[in-house]
């Protein structure tokens, strides 16, 4: 929301029922831009969405009605911001070559909780005790909007796994050593160029991509370690992104499918480097991770880059 100062109960109200009425406005035509590119999934998450919004807007009319308090038709409308949810959830949320229910709701959920912290934050420094009072109701409100949606994309997550068992199981916290990283790392980016090299006839744009892919490849090897003495765990992890890669050959007709896999691949990567910066105590593996999370974001921009809206 816009920054401005609450000088009534009637403001804060006006200014909280234009806020639902914005976002339900924006996931309405977030579900239209799903539905052009047929992602009726994500489309759908949005439209329910839109429905939450629009019940909390009656809710908060009831409420004002009850109070006889007197709305601005009129009021400025709440500024809408993306969420400031880096690379994973942001733009692919609502591209509709990327966007996944659970992307949308983590999308949602960062909302609920940036309107929480405006009305907190109205709590917080406004003098008038009755705007206080309720600044803090919407604030508890917002709280237990967006407990839903975090169920709702606990929900999405579980969904997912179901309907794509294939999808490699990759858990950091196993990794053992950088022979382990190193592994996983170099198994993720092979199916990052298998699946280039099925979309480059379709997408000769891609090539910018895949050279920078072939960097990230070769500064894995360039660490000459070896990849055959890694752990049983690591070993496992490997055995699933194989099986993976082999689902990804079996898509090669399903150019669109190609290229959803293309930005969750090359965002599997991002994670996977990035959760290893926080979570290994080891400081080599620390600082190979930090270099392969710039260069996997990279990858990421530029692939928004050359495919415009497609990606």
């Amino acid at each position: 929301m816009q920054e401005m100062s609450i000088q009534s109960v009637a403001q804060l109200l006006s200014v909280a029922r234009r806020a639902s009425q914005e976002a339900a406005r924006q996931y309405t035509n977030l579900a239209d831009d799903m539905r052009d590119y047929d992602n009726e999934d994500s489309a759908a998450t949005f439209d329910r969405l839109a429905g939450l919004e629009a019940e909390h807007e009656q809710l908060m009319l009831a409420w004002a009605k009850v109070e006889d308090i007197q709305l601005d038709p009129g009021a400025a409308l709440a500024q809408w911001e993306d969420p400031n949810v880096g690379a994973e959830y942001d733009a692919p949320a609502k591209d509709p070559i990327c966007s996944t229910p659970y992307r949308v709701l983590a999308y949602a959920g960062h909302n609920e909780e940036h309107s929480f912290r405006f009305f907190t934050h109205v709590a917080a420094n406004t003098e008038d005790d009755t705007v206080r009072e309720y600044a803090e109701v919407l604030a508890q409100e917002e709280l237990e909007h967006a407990a839903v949606v975090k169920s709702m994309r606990r929900r999405a997550w579980h969904a997912a796994r179901l309907a794509h068992p294939e999808e490699p199981v990759i858990k950091p916290g196993m990794i053992e050593s950088m022979v382990d990283f190193l592994a996983i790392a170099a198994n993720l980016e092979r199916c990052v160029r298998a699946n280039l090299a099925a979309l480059l006839d379709d997408y000769p744009r891609l090539d910018q991509v895949l050279v920078h892919s072939e960097n990230i490849r070769r500064d894995i090897e360039a660490l000459g370690k070896s990849y055959d003495t890694s752990s049983d765990s690591a070993a496992d992890t490997i055995d699933s992104i194989e099986a993976y890669g082999r689902t990804i050959k079996a898509l090669s007709g399903d150019k669109k499918g190609l290229l959803r896999r293309l930005y969750s691949d090359s965002d599997r990567c991002s994670m996977y480097y990035d959760t290893l910066v926080t979570r290994t105590r080891d400081e080599a593996v620390m600082l190979q991770a930090q270099s392969l999370t710039i260069s996997a974001l990279e990858r990421i921009d530029l692939l928004r880059e050359v495919m415009g809206r497609k990606l």
